[in-house]
């Protein structure tokens, strides 16, 4: 699926880059070998400097459990990409992104532009707050028929953001950086529905429902409700 929203690909933003973090040589290495399987997978794609709008700082996050943390840890060139894909996952620092405000800057109000509050006139008026509701997964239980409680199950959806395709013009926004061997930076954008980000659970949702709605259709006069809650099926 592909999100379309043709506001927000249009709107203008100020273009930004967050300050790289000191990391060590192994996690320097470990972000870019996880750019590049990324890249492999189509969640990501490399762009040149001058068509990065907005630069996040990544995030490495160590999926392995406590346990298989201690000891020595291979080199990074020595491990398999199922290795690195299952041990860890980069994704991107969304607060200064998650800061900007959705603002009017002309009187028609056909021009936006996502900015912060210091950056915006005071001319500039700001779009409608777009607020998100999602039920929790104890109400959507609650208003199942009682014949229907007594048994359900859960099944989450892998990676479920990541399986959401970004429109083109949206894409500059999601930017993060990564370094090879020789030092050369390497900028990413993002193809994929971005985590973290607060427009995607209201993305997501739209895109499950439309998959949920599919599936009662199957199955119309059996005693069996389907519904969803983030990226969770039951």
């Amino acid at each position: 699926y592909r999100i379309g929203c043709r506001a927000l690909e249009r709107a203008a933003v100020m273009p930004f880059s967050d300050p790289p973090r000191r990391r060590s040589r192994f996690q320097g290495e470990l972000i870019h070998r996880r750019c590049c399987i990324q890249e492999a997978e189509g969640k990501l794609r490399r762009i040149g400097p001058a068509l990065a709008r907005c630069i996040s700082e990544v995030v490495l996050v160590d999926k392995r459990k406590p346990e298989d943390r201690q000891g020595p840890t291979k080199r990074v060139e020595d491990m398999s990409d199922d290795e690195v894909r299952k041990s860890w996952r980069v994704t991107a620092d969304n607060r200064r992104l998650n800061s900007l405000k959705l603002c009017r800057i002309s009187e028609s109000g056909e021009q936006l532009v996502w900015a912060a509050d210091a950056e915006v006139g005071d001319n500039a008026k700001r779009a409608h707050v777009i607020s998100q509701h999602q039920r929790t997964a104890l109400s959507i239980l609650q208003g199942w028929p009682a014949n229907c409680r007594e048994y359900w199950a859960c099944v989450d959806i892998s990676e479920g953001f990541t399986q959401i395709e970004l429109p083109k013009d949206l894409q500059s926004i999601f930017c993060i950086r990564s370094y090879d061997e020789q030092g050369n930076e390497c900028i990413w954008a993002s193809t994929r529905l971005s985590m973290g980000w607060k427009m995607s659970p209201l993305f997501f949702q739209k895109a499950i429902s439309t998959l949920v709605s599919e599936a009662r259709a199957r199955v119309p006069n059996e005693p069996i409700y389907i519904s969803h809650f983030q990226d969770d099926i039951i």
